[in-house]
């Protein structure tokens, strides 16, 4: 099993729960956007997911492993976590973004080895910014910067991959070449690859399922066909 939530219930302490009772199994590789409205705990859900923040209740396993009680290292070899907005790092290279997923490999004061070398030359050959290696992160576009986080999230040679909005910042054109990007390296690499997004439309065009937050509940659509937008914007879709 990739990915299973056991009664999984998600906030913040003192406030009114985002997710209640959640179960959910998903077994095969693919892209599944998470949709949900502002304020519904879309992100919530891939922190919790990463281990950053564990759940109020409940246990998630990745890989049939539990997220608690791991430590930081082995939490890193289950999932990848790509924020919303890219770091603001003004004297690193590409290649020294890509590097610095691959921490779990290096500990101490241990140089990379030509294994990390290799992982981050096949992260950038994935992603298509093989001549970027050596350009400064700060100097690149919005769409261009998502690709060097993504081929930082395959350094790190996790099996799941999350993604917080990864959409966001993107014009129409960069949104549909990333998406087909995600699907190609989930295929060709067989990764589960699950991010949130607002954009409905082009998310249906290549996502293999669908994972939906409404009222507290997290309901997952085994196929694309399956989700319907008013089911999630009922006022929005009305004649």
């Amino acid at each position: 099993m990739l990915l299973q939530l056991e009664n999984i219930s998600l906030g913040f302490p003192k406030q009114p729960q985002l997710l209640s009772n959640v179960n959910l199994q998903i077994s095969n590789p693919g892209i599944i956007p998470l949709f949900g409205k502002n304020g519904a705990g879309k992100s919530v859900l891939l922190r919790a997911l990463a281990g950053i923040n564990p759940p109020l209740m409940g246990a998630i396993h990745i890989q049939n492993k539990p997220l608690t009680h791991i430590d930081s290292q082995q939490r890193a070899a289950l999932a990848a976590y790509m924020t919303a907005t890219p770091p603001s790092a003004t004297n690193l290279s590409v290649e020294e973004i890509i590097l610095t997923g691959r921490q779990r490999f290096i500990s101490g004061m241990k140089s990379p080895s030509p294994n990390d070398f290799r992982a981050i030359q096949t992260a950038l050959e994935n992603t298509g910014i093989e001549s970027l290696q050596k350009i400064p992160f700060a100097e690149l576009s919005d769409g261009t910067k998502q690709k060097v986080m993504l081929a930082r999230c395959l350094a790190q040679d996790s099996n799941l991959i999350l993604l917080d909005e990864p959409l966001a910042f993107l014009d129409y054109p960069t949104r549909i070449d990333f998406l087909k990007l995600l699907k190609n390296i989930s295929e060709n690499n067989n990764k589960l690859i699950i991010y949130s997004s607002h954009d409905l439309t082009i998310s249906l065009e290549q996502a293999s399922a669908v994972l939906a937050i409404n009222d507290q509940k997290l309901e997952f659509f085994n196929h694309p066909s399956q989700f319907s937008k008013d089911w999630l914007f009922p006022d929005a879709f009305k004649n």
